[in-house]
């Protein structure tokens, strides 16, 4: 059961990845001109990273305590969600959201 748990925190940690580049590659194709691509690309996912950083990751220095939490993260793979949408990429978004509502599920379940 160990590797099973462990298995579902590298996804975990698989899907926040896929959350940064999905934010960064929706900056890239939405921005005006290579100025703003390059800021959105490289800012949209800077800032989720800080945000994620602060308030939601284990060691965060403002942890927030439960709803919010559950809020905050399931605002920010919305976000994903809805920047992969807004890129024209609407599977992968269903597919990232779904894997992302499956993976917390488990990590209830199992009070990971």
């Amino acid at each position: 059961m160990a590797a099973v748990l462990a298995v579902n925190l590298g996804v975990r940690f698989v899907l926040e990845c896929c959350l940064l580049v999905a934010v960064g590659y929706w900056g890239m194709t939405k921005g005006d001109g290579w100025m703003m691509k390059t800021l959105l690309g490289a800012g949209a996912p800077l800032l989720t990273a800080v945000v994620w950083g602060l308030f939601m990751s284990p060691k965060a220095s403002y942890s927030l305590p439960q709803p919010w939490h559950l809020l905050m993260e399931a605002a920010i793979f919305g976000m994903g969600t809805a920047s992969l949408f807004a890129a024209g990429h609407t599977r992968l978004g269903v597919l990232f959201l779904s894997s992302a509502v499956v993976n917390r599920l488990l990590m209830a379940v199992w009070s990971q």
